[in-house]
This record gives C-alpha cells, structure tokens and sequence, in this order.
C-alpha cells in the first residue's frame, strides 16, 4: 500500500493481491468448507471426554455458575431498592429482603460446592445401590419360573449397584455415562462421515 501526496490531498493505492495469494486463500476456504462437517461431532467428543474423566469438577463450576447467577439476582434486587429509596422515597422491604438472601444463598452455593457435589455423589450411589438390592431381593422367586430372566436380572443388579459404589467413591455416574455416550455418538458420526467423503 502506497500514499501520494498531492497539495493537501492523500492518495491510497492499493496493491492488488498476487493470483498465488488468492488462490491461497481460496484452497484455504475450500479445506474448511469440505471439513467444517468435522467440527460438531469433534467438539461433541472433546465434551463428552471432559464429562467422562471430570464429572466431579463440572458439578463445581455447575455451582459457581449458579451461585453467580442467585447472587447477581441479589445484587440486582438491592440496587433496586436503593433506586427506588433514593427516586420516589419508597421502601420496598421485599426487593431488600429477596435481595440479601439470594446473595447469601449464591455465596452459600459457591461455598458449598464441594460438599454439594459429594452430596449429589452420594444420593445418586445410594439410590442406584438400593435399586440393585431391590432387583437381587426378588431373584430367588424367578429363578424357579425363568431361570433366564433371573440370570440377567442378577448382571443388571450388579452393574447397577457397581455403578452406584463408583458414584460414591469416585466420579458422577450420571455425568459419567453421559461423556460414555457422547463420545460414543461422536465416534459414530466420524466414521459414517469418513465412509462417505
């Protein structure tokens, strides 16, 4: 790009793109256009392997979103009220009051989150784990009318309460499973993506 001064005038001459550059540029929007179908099913993957190996910490920045978001509230309801206070000389003692707790439940959340997300842990174990007692419980009663349907009631009660003892002690099974399928789904999308280029 060149300037030329003319009296007080200034001219921009703009160099014109060499044809290597254009057709640079135009392989380079040709590539994306042909694999930018890549895209969703790679993210998909990429999220869904997040969930698999950290379930436990996306239920923690979970809780500081949504403390952020019930303290904001807060934030918002008290500037309100000082609005309202200083304007038109009216106190609204349900803007003040709503305001204060939501700021005070939103840090809790933020606090807690640790405890929260052992909590959840725990709930989701423990009901996973009584559901495959109850389904072993009732086993000995089908075995003498269907010894086959017994046999798989016994794999689905002990991979149901396994599931249960790895939300306790290790990670969300729930969010778990959820990666588990992500990435499975993505897997699926890649391949019948590559069999048809």
């Amino acid at each position: 790009m060149k300037s030329k001064g003319k009296g007080n005038e200034k001219v921009e001459l703009i160099k014109p793109k060499s044809k290597r550059q254009e057709k640079k540029e135009q392989d380079l929007r040709d590539y994306f256009n042909k694999n930018k179908k890549f895209i969703s099913p790679v993210l998909m993957a990429i999220v869904g392997f997040i969930f698999l190996t950290n379930s436990n910490t996306i239920i923690i920045y979970a809780c500081y979103i949504l403390g952020a978001i019930i303290a904001g509230f807060g934030i918002y309801n008290i500037i309100k009220y000082i609005q309202l206070k200083n304007q038109l000389k009216i106190e609204d003692s349900v803007k003040l009051n709503t305001g204060i707790i939501s700021i005070a439940i939103g840090l809790l959340v933020i606090l807690l989150s640790s405890v929260i997300e052992t909590f959840l842990n725990i709930i989701i174990g423990t009901w996973l784990i009584i559901t495959g007692i109850t389904k072993l419980i009732g086993i000995s009663e089908l075995y003498s009318v269907d010894k086959k349907t017994a046999n798989l009631n016994i794999i689905e009660a002990i991979i149901v309460i396994a599931m249960g003892l790895y939300s306790i002690f290790f990670q969300n099974i729930v969010l778990t499973i959820i990666g588990i399928w992500m990435i499975i789904g993505a897997g699926i999308d890649l391949y019948n993506l590559l069999k048809t280029n």
